[in-house]
Formats: C-alpha cells, sequence, structure tokens
C-alpha cells in the first residue's frame, strides 16, 4: 500500500494530540510513559494494519509525518514579531528536541531491523529539509533576525543574553549552507550598522564603538565557528578603514587596562599596527606629561610618591601589552617625561631627584612590588648612569653619619635594576654595599678595643669613599691602631681601614661633663691642651687644610672648649665648667654648588666615555671590519640600557680608538674602520 496524502493525514490527526501535549510540557519535565506508551500502540496499530509487509514505507511515513508537523509548526512560526522572533526560534528547536525523543522511540518498535542511530538521522534530516528550508527560503525572516541582532548592537549588547549564539549553533546542526548565509547576512548588517555608529561615536571616543565590537567579536567566536576567521577579518576592514585616527586618542585609556586591552587587540588583529604604533607613542607621550606635571615637585620625596603611583598605572598598562607594543609604549613614556618644562632646561634633574628618592625609599619601609615599580620607571630614563652616579654617593653618606643602611632592601633594589638595564651600572654599587656591610661589621668588632665610639670604612681601590683627612693620631689611639690596621692589610691586601675623618666619635668627660666629640676636633683640643698654638703649627701637626683647621677652632670655641688669646693663638679653657652633655657637630663646608656640579659632571663624562670605548674595542674586536655608521649604530644600541649617547662622545671614542692604535682607517675607504691587534 502506498503512503497517501489521507494516509498521512489519518496518522497524523491520530498522533496530534499526543505531540501537543509533548509541545506544551516545560523545558525540564520528562515526557510520561502513558503518552509514549499510547503514541507506540497507535503507531503499531496503524503500522500493522496498513503497511506492516512493506518496511520502506515505514520510512517514508516517518519523514512525511515529520514534515507536516514541521510545516505547522512553520505557519505558527512566521506570524512571530520581530521582538519575540529570536526567543521564539530557539524555543521551536527545544520543542523539536522533544518531540524528536518521542518520535523516535515511538517509531523504533515498528521496525527492530531499523538501527536507533539511523531513525535519528531520518528524523534530523526530515526536520532540515521542512522547517530549515521553509526558513531559508523565507528572506523575511532572516531580515527579522538581523533586525534584532542591528537593536542589540546599536544598544551596544547590553541586554544580550546569548540567544543569537546559541540559534547559530543549532541550525549549524541542521543546514550548513543556511548558516553561511545568515553569517553574509550577518556581516552585511555590521557593516551598516558600524556606518551609523561611526557618525554616532565621535572620534575623540573611540572606547564606545571598541566596547561594541569587543562584545561582537567574542560572539562570533562563541556563534560562528564555520565563518570566524573570515567574519572577523571582515569585521576589522569594515571597523577600522576609517577609523584610524581612533588611536590618537589613546590617551584617554592610560591607567585603564580594559580599555587599552580592547584597542591593543583591535589593532592586532587589524592589520594598521603600524600606523597605531605611532598614535600609540604619542598618546603616551602627552598622557604621561600630563600625569607627571601634576606630581612634579622640586621635593625628591614628593615627586618619587607620585612616580610611584604613576607607575602603578603603567605596570597595569605594559601586562596587557606584547612585543614591540611594550617598546613604542616604553618609546612615548620615556619621550613623555623628557617634555616636561623642568627637564628641557635641566636633562639630569629628573636622574637627581630620583636618586634622593631611592635612598629614601630603600631606607624606609618599602615592599618588593614597589622597588619593582621604581626599577621599572628608572630603566625609561635616557639618564640611568647619572641616576646611579649620584644613587652611590648617598651610601657612604649614611656611614658617616651613623645612619642604617636596610642592606636587604638594597640588594634587592639593585639586583632588579640589574635584570633590567644590565650590571656594567649596578656592579660598582653592589661591591659599595658589600663594602659597607663589611664595615658594619667591622666597626663592631673594633667598638670593643679602640678608646672611641667610631665607624670604620673599609676602603679598596676605587676609592669609592671620600679620602680622609690623614692627620695624625693621639699616642693613645694610633697604637691600638696601628695593630689592628696591619692585621686587616694582612688579610685583605686590597683594602684600607680608613679611621680619621668625621664618621669617628670620641667619647670622654671634661670636669663631669660627659663629652662626644669628632675625632679631627679631639686631636686639636689635645694639641692645644697644655699650650698656645696658631693655625699653622695645627694645620702642620694634624696635616689638615687651613681650611679645616679653621673650621675645627670655629667649632671648639662655639662650645667653650677652646679659647682665643693673643697673636691669633688657642689654647684649651681649663675654667671650662658645663652640667650634662655636651656633643659637637661637624661643621666642614661643602664645596660651592657650582664646583659640585662641576665636579660630578666631569665624572659622568668620564665614566660615559670610558664605557664608549671599552664597547667600541669590543666591537671592533669581534668584528674586525665596520663601516663608522654601524659602528655607531651597535655602540647606540649596546649604550641604551646606560645612558643615550649623543654623537660628540662617540666621535671623541673613535677618534681615541685612531690615535692609541686600536683601529686604523682602510685606504681605499676611508669611512671603514679596521680593527688592529
Amino acid at each position: 500500500m502506498e503512503v497517501t496524502q489521507d494516509s498521512i493525514a489519518q496518522l497524523y490527526d491520530a498522533l496530534d494530540p499526543f505531540l501537543n501535549i509533548v509541545v506544551m510540557q516545560n523545558n525540564d519535565s520528562v515526557t510520561t510513559p502513558c503518552v509514549l506508551a499510547s503514541m507506540n500502540d497507535l503507531v503499531y496499530s496503524f503500522f500493522c494494519e496498513h503497511y506492516w509487509e512493506n518496511k520502506g514505507l515505514v520510512i517514508k511515513m516517518i519523514e512525511k509525518i515529520v514534515s507536516r508537523f514541521s510545516e505547522q509548526r512553520f505557519e505558527r512560526f512566521r506570524l512571530v514579531t520581530n521582538e519575540n522572533i529570536v526567543l521564539a526560534l530557539e524555543s521551536e528547536f527545544v520543542i523539536w528536541k522533544r518531540v524528536r525523543k518521542c518520535l523516535m522511540i515511538t517509531f523504533l518498535s515498528i521496525d527492530t531491523l531499523v538501527h536507533v542511530n539511523y531513525i535519528n538521522t531520518i528524523l534530523n534530516n526530515s526536520y532540515r529539509d521542512s522547517f530549515v528550508k521553509q526558513l531559508q527560503s523565507q528572506m523575511n525572516i532572516s531580515k527579522k533576525l538581523m533586525a534584532v541582532l542591528s537593536s542589540w548592537r546599536m544598544k551596544g549588547f547590553i541586554d544580550q543574553k546569548e540567544e543569537l549564539g546559541r540559534i547559530f549553533k543549532y541550525l549549524e546542526g541542521y543546514d550548513t549552507n543556511f548558516v553561511l548565509f545568515l553569517s553574509n547576512e550577518f556581516l552585511l548588517q555590521a557593516q551598516k550598522d558600524y556606518k551609523v555608529m561611526s557618525e554616532k561615536f565621535p572620534i575623540n571616543n573611540p572606547i564606545q564603538l571598541q566596547e561594541v565590537y569587543s562584545k561582537e567579536v567574542l560572539l562570533i567566536n562563541e556563534t560562528l565557528p564555520l565563518v570566524k576567521r573570515n567574519a572577523i577579518t571582515y569585521l576589522n576592514t569594515i571597523l577600522l578603514a576609517d577609523r584610524c585616527e581612533d588611536f590618537k586618542c589613546i590617551s584617554n585609556t592610560l591607567g585603564n587596562t580594559e580599555e587599552l586591552t580592547a584597542l591593543i587587540e583591535l589593532a592586532e588583529v587589524s592589520g594598521i599596527e603600524e600606523k597605531v604604533f605611532i598614535f600609540l607613542k604619542d598618546g603616551v607621550k602627552e598622557k604621561t606629561k600630563i600625569q607627571l606635571e601634576q606630581y612634579w615637585s622640586d621635593d625628591a620625596v614628593s615627586l618619587g610618591d607620585g612616580i610611584l603611583e604613576f607607575s602603578k598605572k603603567i605596570d597595569r598598562v605594559l601586562s596587557v601589552l606584547k612585543g614591540q607594543w611594550i617598546e613604542y609604549f616604553k618609546k612615548g613614556i620615556s619621550e613623555g617625561i623628557l617634555s616636561l618644562e623642568p627637564l628641557k632646561k635641566s636633562p639630569d634633574l629628573l636622574a637627581v631627584l630620583l636618586a634622593e628618592y631611592c635612598n629614601h625609599i630603600v631606607s624606609s619601609f618599602c615592599t618588593s612590588e614597589e622597588i619593582g615599580l621604581i626599577c621599572d620607571f628608572i630603566s625609561l630614563l635616557n639618564n640611568k648612569d647619572i641616576l646611579l652616579i649620584q644613587y652611590a654617593k648617598y651610601l657612604p653618606d649614611k656611614i658617616m653619619y651613623g645612619d642604617e643602611i636596610n642592606f636587604e632592601t638594597n640588594s634587592c633594589f639593585i639586583k632588579r635594576l640589574t635584570n633590567l638595564i644590565g650590571k656594567a651600572l649596578t656592579y660598582p654599587i653592589q661591591q659599595m654595599l658589600s663594602e659597607l656591610q663589611s664595615s658594619q661589621i667591622f666597626t663592631q668588632q673594633i667598638s670593643k678595643i679602640l678608646p672611641i665610639q667610631t665607624n670604620v670604612n673599609v676602603l679598596s681601590n676605587q676609592k669609592l669613599f671620600r679620602p680622609p683627612f690623614g692627620m695624625k693620631l693621639p699616642p693613645l689611639i694610633d697604637q691600638s691602631w696601628k695593630i689592628i690596621n696591619d692585621q686587616y692589610n694582612s688579610i685583605h691586601e686590597k683594602r684600607k681601614l680608613v679611621l680619621c675623618d668625621n664618621s669617628s666619635i670620641v667619647e670622654c668627660v671634661i670636669n663631669k661633663c660627659k663629652i662626644q666629640i669628632p675625632l679631627p676636633h679631639y686631636c686639636v683640643l689635645l694639641l692645644c691642651q697644655n699650650e698656645q698654638r696658631n693655625e699653622e703649627v695645627i694645620s702642620k701637626e694634624n696635616k689638615f687644610d687651613i681650611e679645616i683647621t679653621q673650621v675645627i677652632i670655629e667649632d671648639l670655641i662655639k662650645s667653650q672648649l677652646l679659647i682665643s688669646k693673643e697673636n691669633k693663638t688657642f689654647i684649651f679653657n681649663g675654667e671650662f665648667n658645663k652640667a650634662g652633655n655636651l656633643k659637637i657637630k661637624c661643621n666642614f663646608k661643602k664645596k660651592s654648588k657650582t664646583e659640585e656640579i662641576k665636579s660630578e659632571n666631569d665624572e659622568v663624562e668620564e665614566r660615559r666615555f670610558q664605557m664608549v670605548i671599552s664597547i667600541l674595542v669590543r666591537i671592533m674586536k669581534r668584528l674586525k671590519r665596520i663601516s663608522y655608521q654601524d659602528l655607531c649604530r651597535l655602540t647606540v644600541d649596546e649604550l641604551k640600557k646606560s645612558f643615550v649617547p649623543d654623537v660628540r662622545i662617540l666621535k671623541k671614542g673613535v677618534e681615541y680608538m685612531l690615535e692609541n692604535e686600536y683601529a686604523q682607517r682602510d685606504e681605499t675607504d676611508k669611512n671603514t674602520l679596521i680593527y688592529m691587534v
């Protein structure tokens, strides 16, 4: 017996009440055994009566029943409004999932020779060939879907709950071609929408558009696996065709990691990285300048605290950058720092102030994170060598004036900095810290032997500490000191102990007054104890400069321990009678600011020149033959971690090599240098 429309209608009408029960069930409800049993009995009886003798008719009947069901559902679906179309489409797939299960159980009992997977395939194909094909043939359905998506996009996907994503996944399981069709419609609609949104969101505020875009890319990743790569590339093209200028506003995103991440990812997948690099650098430069102007202060601590806060923002941003982006970002920060007005007048001022701040922060309580952030900021400077030279000068001063040095924090600071800029600049400080630690330990040991309270400085051949006065010690101290010094020198050949400076304090009692007096002052006081002495004699006996002698005498007169006599001579005040305690401080005059700056500049120039020479020699030794331009370029690359050299010092270095026969010019090409072994 053939399958006819009447027979299909007869069976479908019989099944319809039961299918309605299945359709009306809640999502989580389980189809009752009673419904399944009734459907099974009904279909079994029907096929036994009409079609049992022809197994092929069973399959054909299943297809027709499913088609009839899907046509009925589509007629209802077509009446759905735009606002509810996504929910309705999703509901249809949920309904079909339940109905398919019931039909599979029902029809499986009719023909035991048909495998369960085969029945399942038949059901799916039948549904696809009916409902989905009808859906595809109705262009207005696609337009409705795109209209919904467009409204979501225009609202920034605020209330979108991935309904469309699930629909694409459902559709993909039934008809790949229709998914591709919808994907193209999806992208064409996106092109129209983003054109409107580009006008709606002005160039000076690109983030709103970017937020929408980011959510759309996420949607594509989750919902369009078949066309993901092409879809994202297409979106990038249509979105960024005329919006490259958006990245000029990157300055608005500094410190906002999420927004900056979105913009960077957008550029990375768009193919416009080179243009964006320029905008990124310029934007960061401007933002850095604005930020640091707020923090700028001649007070090192205030400035340093501000920079630390700024560095925390940078740290959050850098964590989202990759590869060349980091280099451009750092360059933007570095140029932003240099564009500050105070630094245009005095380029080394920031390095000097930061050195003072580093001395402050590593001497107080600070976390390893804060040390790391400051080190990261220091690595952006063009004159890191000046900062470290200044910082090195603070360490011996701490010993001189009895300040505590936190060796653990200092070591952490130098170690972190070494990882960033290399050890060429940090090694001298590491050596100094080692010697300071030795000095501290040795001071504790020697205080039990010498009759004075003193800080003993351990000096290396590098002369890290300021030179001693070299004066003659009082006999009581001198005898013990010589024994200690000889013993130390026999163990440490390249070091020497220095005692005679203003870091050594003598404790004594004069007429019941407890006095703490610097060792140089004590030596002068002993010399003038029994007879009058003039400045020349005092200077000669103690090997002082006349200026130092004058300062010491002035301090002793103010403290009433020394009195002035006729002919500009001085003698101990035998009538000194002061109650309580007396502490005399050193008031040695420092060099004038001009002299000090000149001396420091000369020191920096000399150190930089020596570094240039060593790198020039190393490069020449490795390459043997090189052009002048290439030699300068490679040297600059090597020196960047320490400082950015100017042409003058490079030219001076090359001339030095030629004069001292480290290199010679090629006779046929004067621009080429040849290394001379």
